[in-house]
C-alpha cells in the first residue's frame, strides 16, 4: 500500500518466528522421505506379487506339460495295445489257418501204408 500512495518499495516481512520456519522444512522434508520409502514399499510388493504370479505361472506349466505327457503316453500305450491286438488276431488267424490245413493233410493220411513217408 505504502509503494502505490507514496511510490516508495517497501520490504514485507515475514512475521513466522525462524523456529516454526525450521519446523516446516523438517515437516516437508519428513513427508518426502515418507513419500519416498511408500513409493519403495510399493515397489518392493510389486515386485514381490510378479515372484509369485511368475511362480505360479511355472508351476501351472510344468503342470501341463506333466498332463499332456501323461496324456501322450496313454494315447500311445492304447495305440500299441491295439496294433498288438491285430497282429495277435492276424496270428491267430494263420495259425487257426495252418492247423486246419494240417487236420485236412493228416486226415488224408493212411497211417496203415508205409509209404506214406515218402509222399511227405
Amino acid at each position: 500500500l505504502a509503494q502505490l500512495l507514496f511510490g516508495e518499495d517497501v520490504e514485507e516481512v515475514d512475521p513466522t518466528p525462524e523456529d516454526v520456519k525450521n519446523d516446516f522444512d523438517l515437516e516437508d522434508i519428513i513427508e518426502g522421505i515418507k513419500e519416498s520409502v511408500e513409493v519403495n514399499i510399493s515397489e518392493e510388493n510389486k515386485l514381490a506379487d510378479l515372484k509369485v504370479a511368475e511362480e505360479n505361472a511355472i508351476k501351472l506349466r510344468k503342470e501341463e506339460e506333466l498332463r499332456l505327457h501323461e496324456e501322450n503316453k496313454t494315447k500311445i500305450k492304447d495305440e500299441a495295445s491295439k496294433v498288438m491286438e491285430e497282429e495277435m488276431a492276424k496270428i491267430t488267424a494263420d495259425l487257426n489257418k495252418k492247423l486246419e490245413s494240417n487236420k485236412v493233410s493228416a486226415s488224408n493220411l493212411d497211417l496203415d501204408d508205409p509209404n506214406q513217408d515218402a509222399k511227405l
